[in-house]
């Protein structure tokens, strides 16, 4: 079963994910308004991605992908502003027809979020994203979600031992992604689901600076680079902005990205997103103390710890606290 089937309240690194996206795209709006953009994105059965980016950055021209019948009918159904536009369509298809979507919808530029949760054709949907960024102008925004988990390369138990299936994982990395394997041999010891996200990020990075080979003036700046385990599998996710590269400074000035404390720093840098399962008493007791007290004071106060061993105990608090605005908020509602 693959993520893109699980509902967001049972994925709570998935919400988190999106949250930050938000708020990159908040920096953004610093720099161009992104109220007249056109937003494109796979939305799921709830579309919950357009009516959070709806709110947050005023977008009315918004626009949904989907090519399972079922999951579209849905969408429909489900639509929670008529402002959505659902088109039953692939990536693919969608990436061709994306000049005349942009006239259609009367829109000059456009954020588009590409969410591949299927391990399958991964140097085909990385091939799309060559293609996506080739079509990019100054100022459009890209997020692409891509499978990182090692177990899509081979089962371990498979392996008399864990240098053996390392082996034969980097071999499979390799003809999978094809010509978008880092010119660099990872070692062996990297495939993990750590080192195979970098490796992914690296292979984004190949394709989105070959799209834009043909384009000189323009360069691509990536904003954030993250991992995190949506349920079934360890994803990959990027997001950046195309900018003329005479532009970058002021759009770093202007923006005020790198005060984002989650910002990407190079493209080498994926940062992990893991939360606990906080109930909302835990919650509660935690949060009072976040800015009066320092996470060990708050850790040692704490009449239950979240792991056996004190220094794993800490550490999943202090991931909880760094994430604890963006924390997905959850309640039974009685109609």
């Amino acid at each position: 079963m693959s993520g893109r089937h699980v509902p967001y309240y049972l994925r709570p690194n998935k919400h988190v994910d999106r949250q930050i996206f938000i708020e990159i795209l908040s920096y953004i709006n610093r720099w161009i308004d992104l109220s007249k953009y056109l937003y494109i994105s796979m939305g799921g059965k709830f579309l919950e991605d357009h009516k959070a980016i709806h709110s947050a950055l005023s977008i009315k021209k918004l626009m949904s992908i989907e090519c399972d019948q079922t999951t579209f009918e849905r969408q429909r159904f489900n639509r929670p502003l008529s402002l959505i536009d659902c088109r039953k369509m692939d990536s693919g298809e969608l990436i061709q027809k994306i000049d005349d979507i942009l006239e259609e919808k009367e829109a000059r530029n456009y954020i588009v979020w590409l969410d591949y949760a299927s391990a399958k054709n991964r140097q085909g949907q990385i091939q799309e994203v060559e293609t996506v960024a080739s079509k990019m102008s100054a100022n459009d925004v890209l997020k692409v979600t891509l499978n990182a988990s090692i177990k899509t390369l081979g089962n371990k138990e498979d392996f008399d031992s864990t240098d053996d299936f390392q082996t034969h994982a980097l071999k499979k990395a390799k003809n999978k992604l094809g010509r978008y394997f880092p010119g660099h041999t990872p070692q062996t010891s990297e495939m993990t689901d750590e080192g195979f996200a970098r490796i992914i990020s690296q292979a984004a990075k190949t394709a989105i600076l070959n799209g834009l080979r043909g384009s000189r003036d323009l360069t691509f700046q990536p904003l954030g680079q993250f991992r995190y385990n949506d349920g079934f599998h360890s994803m990959f996710t990027l997001t950046g902005i195309i900018l003329k590269r005479i532009e970058e400074s002021e759009f770093i000035e202007k923006s005020g990205i790198e005060d984002f404390e989650l910002t990407a720093k190079d493209w080498h840098v994926v940062s992990e997103i893991a939360l606990p399962d906080l109930s909302l008493r835990e919650r509660m007791a935690i949060d009072v103390d976040i800015y009066s007290s320092l996470p060990d004071e708050i850790h040692k106060r704490l009449p239950f710890k979240f792991d056996e061993d004190d220094e794993r105990s800490l550490d999943i608090l202090k991931r909880y606290i760094k994430h604890y605005k963006r924390y997905p908020n959850f309640v039974r509602a009685v109609l």
